[in-house]
């Protein structure tokens, strides 16, 4: 599946989007010379080369077939930008990721406007390695901003861990400056911003648990609801993994009063199928109450070892004093996870305790 993606997305960097490009670039600088320019991105190993390759040689053949310094180069493409949109117009930034880190007063211009019609999340990190107070300060900056678009760049942009991107060292060593920005965009209007923070917290988390969970005690119920939701996505990581001081933050109750009956699964899995378990919640008062519901799949390794992986079913207040739950894992292939056959395990958990425990067989598929 992500191979066939992959291959989509690249795709969508043909010589249909090459011609709109060169159009949108001749608008502004009449001695382009598209064919040559065209011709430039297409020369082999252009069939060979993978998405960010691709982007990689438009911008350079753009550098080559386009006279001026980088200032009048920059103003154009931030001209044709607002014709664009998607991944796609991410070429725009690259270019300015790629030759604009000795011009950073007209590369974070030229970054602002092109992220409202693609995203510069991944330009922005090589500035903030080589300018890291200036960069810092422009983040606060937009963090600011009045256009949701930009807001959301002061925190993808200087996320530590932020996925196909390079890893912030400086940020994963030390997340302090980040929290500044953060706080800014806590109680964001926009969910597109609001879960850009909550990203960006869960990262600092992965590093710096006691950083990501003081920020949550400092905010938890204390702002917004909205807030109180992004931070409860910010901690995933930590409810997952049953973090005693988090479950206390977010007041997740006893469960001494619930009973977990009934359960069912099927204990062979046949390769490329199914898991397909049930089971009812039940309780002797009014209600089930505040329930995290989830359940925990330890994976069997090459070297007969185990990786578990938590999977969230439901979180509510229910109301009823009982809950069926009804449930398929499957075991198709990925290439995210691969499995081998043999012994597996299931958990389930409630309020991040583990409720039950069960074992069930993955089939060799030859």
């Amino acid at each position: 599946m992500y191979v066939k993606l992959s291959k989509l997305l690249k795709d969508s960097y043909n010589k249909h989007f090459l011609e709109k490009l060169s159009q949108e670039i001749k608008k502004h600088d009449q001695m382009l010379d598209k064919k040559a320019f065209i011709n430039h991105c297409v020369q082999e190993p252009w069939n060979e080369l993978g998405l960010k390759e691709r982007m990689k040689k438009i911008s350079c053949a753009f550098d080559h077939h386009v006279n001026g310094n980088f200032t009048f180069k920059a103003t154009i493409l931030t001209k044709a930008s607002v014709n664009f949109n998607g991944y796609t117009a991410c070429v725009f930034p690259d270019f300015i990721e790629e030759f604009g880190l000795n011009h950073f007063t007209d590369s974070v211009k030229s970054l602002e406007k092109m992220t409202c019609y693609s995203t510069a999340e991944f330009a922005v990190r090589p500035f903030l390695e080589l300018y890291p107070k200036k960069m810092q300060q422009q983040m606060i900056k937009w963090s600011k901003h009045q256009n949701h678009h930009v807001r959301r760049l002061a925190s993808e942009g200087c996320r530590p861990r932020l996925p196909w991107g390079k890893a912030l060292v400086q940020f994963k060593r030390d997340p302090q400056p980040l929290l500044i920005i953060l706080d800014n965009l806590k109680n964001d209007p926009s969910e597109y911003v609001r879960r850009s923070v909550a990203n960006n917290l869960n990262d600092i988390g992965k590093d710096h648990s006691e950083v990501l969970k003081s920020f949550v005690k400092a905010n938890y119920q204390k702002v917004s609801l909205n807030c109180d939701k992004m931070l409860k996505h910010a901690s995933r990581n930590l409810l997952k993994s049953s973090d005693k001081d988090i479950l206390k933050i977010f007041s997740y109750p006893s469960i001494e009063h619930i009973k977990l009956l009934d359960f069912n699964m099927t204990e062979t899995v046949n390769w490329e199928s199914n898991l397909e378990f049930s089971f009812l919640l039940k309780t002797q008062d009014t209600s089930l109450g505040i329930l995290r519901i989830e359940y925990e799949i330890a994976h069997l390794k090459n070297d007969g070892s185990y990786h578990s992986k938590v999977f969230k079913i439901s979180e509510s207040n229910f109301k009823a004093n009982a809950k069926t739950v009804l449930r398929k894992h499957s075991f198709k292939a990925r290439s995210v996870r691969k499995y081998y056959p043999g012994l597996h395990h299931i958990s389930l958990k409630l309020n991040g305790k583990v409720s039950l425990r069960r074992s069930f067989h993955l089939l060799d598929p030859n």
